[in-house]
């Protein structure tokens, strides 16, 4: 068993959590009842929210798989390239918006994973 890909695992699912509770009441409800939008753009919008939930907890299993399985190599690293992915992005968006990095924190919950990511697979 992989230590760190197990850590990396349990924080992508615990961020999946975060994700389905308090995004759900900060983004997800408010998005519903927003009377600004069409059904289509908020029905897209709402599907995406549900996207990003089966991502992050694909991320969290895959991982967890790699740690009790190192010969999932290719899996490993297509999770941790994935968390990167969604670290480096939320950290462009907020300096591309204008906004300071702390007002959308979400590449540092994504970056909590890539560390020990990126540690057990270089050890595995």
């Amino acid at each position: 068993m992989n230590l760190w890909l197990c850590v990396a695992s349990l924080l992508s699912l615990a961020i999946c959590l975060l994700h389905v509770f308090a995004g759900g009441r900060v983004a997800a409800q408010p998005l519903l009842a927003s009377e600004d939008l069409g059904f289509v753009a908020k029905q897209t919008n709402y599907y995406c929210w549900h996207l990003v939930t089966l991502a992050i907890a694909a991320i969290g299993l895959a991982l967890g798989y790699v740690a009790w399985s190192p010969e999932a190599v290719e899996l490993g690293w297509f999770a941790v390239g994935l968390a990167a992915s969604f670290a480096v992005w939320s950290f462009v968006l907020g300096s591309m918006r204008g906004r300071a990095y702390l007002a959308l924190p979400q590449w540092m919950l994504f970056l909590a994973v890539v560390v020990p990511g990126v540690i057990g697979m270089v050890k595995s």
